[in-house]
């Protein structure tokens, strides 16, 4: 049975992942509205963003004890 924690666990990963793919399209955007010839993002922001994509996607194999 899932406990009222869990949901507010599940419900805090959801709200972090909408909030770091907001922050993400909004680099890729400002980055494209002052240079549109250049690439959606750098080299430098392509290697934060695969870290923070595997770093929440680690959050998703936590383990939480039963109670």
């Amino acid at each position: 049975m899932i406990t009222n924690i869990k949901y507010q666990i599940i419900i805090s990963l959801i709200v972090f992942g909408f909030i770091l793919g907001s922050y993400w399209t909004w680099k890729a955007v400002n980055r494209l509205y002052k240079n549109p010839s250049a690439t959606v993002i750098s080299k430098k922001q392509s290697y934060w963003l695969m870290g923070c994509f595997q770093i929440y996607l680690l959050l998703f194999f936590l383990e939480y004890p039963v109670q």
